[in-house]
């Protein structure tokens, strides 16, 4: 396999399908240990061909274009060891006129729910059913005990059929018609139930208990199964009635590669679940694939599930914040990790399948991320509450784990459209004006209005009684607030004739003990970033991810002014004296909005000068998980991130320019942090600034080693300073010994605040019109690249005319480069920064400016916005 195609597969294994889980190259070639330059080429080739996408932005993103996949394809072994079993599966739901009833068979945990599943999906995909037809799933077992209950279940009764039939139900048969009826299980249907069973199967019509005079009619196709033989346990006759049968492997009988992507395939799942990607040791993957699981693929998944879930406690409660849950041997269960040390030898070939040392699982987000079926869902969350049980694990972690286990769910609840319900409305108002009074908590009326769904919900996916370990039992004891919703919740289901189980009320109380706020107040994050959206990219990415409700944006375009930017605070939140804020900004010239805050909220106010997504999301997990206090986070992001104090001027900082376009400085910041990294630079920080109040700022408050852009900024009050800082031009940085020129002012003295270049670093005109030139069509719009090549190009050279001197080949560079951009802003309706200088060039430089101005009139096209005399200005300083 070639190494673009280890590209392509690496990025759909990972399942890297939107824009927002898009890897930059760099992610790509340290993941794969490949070379930067080698990635970067085949990642455009796969982009040329459509496999890929990628962002028109800075830094560049890249994901695989998602193919259509079909209803099996996604079943791992669809294509090996599944692959019979899968073709009796299609020709079973295919079959003319309403399909073949089938028994799928096989040990516990061999994956025949999610086959059936699939089947489903099949018959959906293929226009078999309708897209609305139901899928129902019954479980046998559930009603073992009482077989009469389990009849009346699957087949309904009529009212007073028996005691207890108060009511009429219509049973499980009816509901699944025109659908799929999924029998797990089905062993332990009596013999009673199967004679009944076959007869609708045989007839087309059943009786409901208690009425022996009223056929019911119905079609639908039966999947039914179980983990027993099913020639021991089921009647000949019943058996004749299900003609397709297929046998599941167990997972010792799988191929080891198949078993290989399933545990690929559920560390994958985890890490969306928990919306952290996940970074797994290699001998945590030999040691699962080496081990040989009781529970099939089922005690596979349940293992990754406890591994992830431990993992994720640590992760929370670490003092070092990370932007992934580290998954080392030590997270595997004892047993495991025993099996793994003294098998060395025997796990030889398994490790030499992984070359590297550690896999990467990116977390992605999902529009759903729970089934659309609801009793399969509820059935996962019984499973995955009773692994958390027996496993022995506190019921703090218990609580924490299920909550993040639900999100997803209630997620869902949020976007649903039920009808309105005002009896229900009005108790669960009245419930959360009575927890409020007597628990002395706040409620937030978003936790009402997803209560108020979740029993619609309830009301149309009725639920029978749970095996759920009693939460109760476990939850009582440690938390009063559980008793308390219990026994409320019970009340107002029964006045809706709604049944509710444990595991019901513990999902209804982790909704209301998420909104549930306690009347000391939370800390209150404020982010504020230069840019029209980029602060609020970063809450929303917050919000998504950790889902704090106070955390808050404020977007400053370069042309707002920190009067604009204070009056939009005061317009905007009503924070109460004394609130606990947290302030995140981009640039240091916004730090005085913390005295402002301060003075005008008489709050306590502390600041983070290092706006990212890393350390918004931190922030939010410190507040939310850990309870912070914005001082407390304060202090943990700065010595984990290593950020300086107010007062701290260790670390270096590079400046670079926005001046030259966004595009342009995005390439560079681009470029620079790729050096950095390269070069295990920790202690440098690059930064850019707007305005002369910006970069004076800077200047006065940080250690600055360069300033690299396209224009020397000959601010008047830099001299004032007293500080020699080197300009350097980007063309040296990109065309030049760039590198080595870093290495040099990172590791040795500055400079002096002049031109840092040398006159022979590029050899001639023509080549860095040709690199600059290509610089240029990598980083602008494709529909207007040729319109700014060549009104740059003739712009150039009709300068050069009218000079009638020699431009150097470091000038050539910057006005080339800083002209696309300037042209792209213009096309744009983009701001320019106000030229300080402006006055004394076209006093001092009147006839530059002039001869520079015509030149650019007479070749900007006639439908480009005319160009203002602030950007003449920026254009002129480059010829000075």
């Amino acid at each position: 396999m070639g190494r673009k195609e280890k590209i392509y597969n690496f990025l759909k294994d990972q399942r890297i399908f939107s824009e927002d889980m898009g890897l930059t190259t760099l992610d790509i070639a340290n993941q794969m240990n490949l070379q930067r330059h080698n990635v970067s080429s085949d990642l455009n080739e796969l982009c040329r061909e459509g496999l890929l996408n990628k962002t028109n932005g800075r830094p560049v993103r890249y994901w695989a274009q998602k193919r259509n996949e079909s209803a099996f394809s996604i079943v791992i072994g669809f294509n090996g060891s599944l692959k019979k079993s899968i073709e009796i599966a299609k020709a079973s739901m295919i079959y003319p006129p309403n399909g073949l009833n089938t028994i799928i068979s096989g040990p516990s945990g061999s994956g025949k729910s999610f086959l059936a599943e699939r089947m489903y999906a099949f018959c959906i995909e293929k226009s078999i059913i309708p897209h609305e037809a139901p899928f129902t799933i019954f479980n046998c077992a559930d009603y073992a005990s009482n077989p009469q209950l389990l009849l009346s279940q699957l087949f309904g009764h009529v009212k007073g059929s028996f005691t207890g039939a108060d009511a009429d139900y219509e049973g499980i048969i009816s509901k699944s018609n025109g659908g799929v009826l999924f029998l797990d299980e089905v062993h332990r249907l009596p013999p009673e139930g199967q004679e009944m069973l076959f007869l609708f199967i045989d007839k087309g019509y059943f009786f409901r208990l208690g009425d022996s005079v009223h056929p019911v009619y119905a079609q639908e196709r039966i999947i039914a199964a179980t983990s027993e033989d099913p020639q021991k346990t089921m009647l000949t006759t019943f058996l004749r009635r299900f003609p397709s049968q297929i046998m599941l492997p167990s997972l010792v009988q799988r191929p080891i590669q198949e078993k290989y992507e399933l545990i690929k395939y559920y560390f994958q799942l985890e890490a969306t679940h928990l919306g952290i990607s996940l970074l797994v040791r290699s001998q945590c993957i030999v040691a699962l694939m080496a081990h040989n699981f009781t529970g099939n693929i089922g005690g596979l998944k349940n293992t990754i599930r406890l591994v992830c879930a431990n993992a994720f406690l640590n992760y929370l409660s670490s003092n070092k914040i990370d932007d992934l849950i580290r998954i080392y041997i030590i997270h595997l269960p004892k047993e495991i990790q025993i099996e793994y040390l003294n098998d060395s030898v025997e796990n030889k070939p398994l490790i030499e399948m992984f070359p590297e040392d550690e896999i990467m699982f990116f977390h992605q987000s999902q529009d759903k991320l729970h089934s659309n079926l609801p009793n399969a869902y509820s059935s996962e969350i019984e499973n995955i509450f009773n692994s958390y049980y027996d496993n022995g694990l506190t019921f703090e972690e218990i609580k924490k784990l299920f909550k993040n286990d639900i999100h997803g769910f209630i997620k869902e609840l949020k976007h649903e459209d039920y009808p309105f319900d005002e009896k229900l409305h009005h108790e669960l108002s009245s419930l959360k004006v009575r927890l409020e009074l007597n628990e002395d908590i706040s409620l937030s009326q978003d936790s009402i209005k997803i209560l108020e769904k979740y029993f619609i919900w309830l009301k149309k996916n009725p639920v029978t009684e749970s095996d759920i370990q009693s939460p109760k039992r476990i939850l009582s004891a440690n938390d009063h607030f559980f008793l308390v919703i219990s026994k409320e919740l019970h009340k107002i289901a029964n006045n809706h004739e709604i049944y509710i189980n444990d595991l019901n009320c513990l999902i209804a109380y982790c909704i209301l003990d998420q909104y549930k706020q306690d009347k000391t107040e939370f800390t209150e994050i404020l982010v504020i970033c230069h840019g029209e959206s980029t602060a609020t990219s970063l809450v929303n990415v917050a919000i998504q991810l950790i889902n704090y409700p106070h955390i808050h944006a404020i977007d400053m375009p370069l042309d707002h002014t920190l009067k604009q930017i204070e009056t939009e605070i005061l317009n905007k939140f009503n924070f109460k004296k004394d609130s606990d804020i947290l302030l995140i900004i981009d640039m240091g010239s916004l730090k005085s909005l913390k005295d402002f805050i301060r003075s005008n909220y008489q709050a306590q106010v502390y600041s983070i000068d290092m706006a990212s997504t890393l350390i918004v999301l931190d922030a939010c997990k410190l507040a939310k998980y850990d309870e912070k206090k914005a001082y407390e986070i304060m202090t943990k992001i700065t010595e984990s991130y290593n950020i300086r104090s107010d007062y701290d001027k260790e670390k270096k900082v590079i400046v670079t320019s926005c001046l030259t376009g966004e595009g342009t400085a995005e390439r560079l910041a681009c470029y620079l942090k790729d050096f950095l990294d390269k070069n295990n630079i920790r202690d440098v920080e690059i930064l850019s600034y707007g305005s002369e109040d910006d970069l004076s700022y800077i200047l006065t408050h940080k250690d600055v080693i360069a300033i690299i852009g396209t224009v020397n900024p000959h601010f008047n009050n830099i001299s004032s300073i007293q500080k020699e800082i080197p300009f350097i031009g980007i063309e040296r940085l990109l065309f030049g010994d760039g590198e080595k020129l870093l290495q040099d002012l990172v590791c040795k003295k500055k400079g002096k605040m002049v031109e840092y270049e040398k006159p022979d670093q590029i050899e001639s005109l023509d080549e860095v019109k040709q690199l600059a030139t290509q610089f240029i069509s990598e980083n602008i719009d494709k529909a207007y690249k040729e319109k700014i090549l060549t009104c740059t190009l003739q712009t150039l050279e009709d300068i050069e005319e009218s000079l009638q001197i020699h431009i150097s080949v470091n000038q050539t560079a910057r006005f080339l480069i800083h002209y696309a951009f300037c042209i792209e802003r213009l096309i744009d309706n983009a701001p320019v920064t106000e030229c300080a200088d402006l006055d004394d060039i076209q006093s001092k430089h009147s006839q530059l400016f002039s001869l520079v101005r015509q030149a650019i009139i007479k070749n900007l096209p006639s439908d480009i916005t005319p160009i203002t005399d602030a950007e003449v200005g920026y254009i002129t300083m480059i010829f000075l």
